[in-house]
């Protein structure tokens, strides 16, 4: 349920420069935006654009308000964000 997630991120990075493929339905570290909003984001949508200008990812992340880090469920790629 869309309504169950409280915080919503929007970004668009250098793919070349991260280093990594974001992919939806898994978790990923930001760091740099301070205690309360740092931390392990759901990769809700992800666009990867390949151009002359190099390659970009386009992205959508989800986190519950409170953001808790709770140990991961092995089979729940949620468990992070529900809370």
């Amino acid at each position: 349920n869309e309504n169950a997630w409280k915080l919503h991120a929007e970004g668009e990075l250098d793919g070349a420069l991260y280093g990594h493929v974001l992919r939806t339905h898994e978790t990923v570290a930001v760091d740099g935006i301070g205690d309360t909003y740092g931390g392990l984001w759901y990769v809700d949508a992800v666009t990867h654009v390949f151009s002359d200008a190099g390659y970009r990812q386009s992205f959508r992340l989800l986190r519950n308000a409170t953001g808790e880090q709770a140990a991961p469920a092995a089979a729940d790629p949620l468990a992070l964000v529900r809370g």
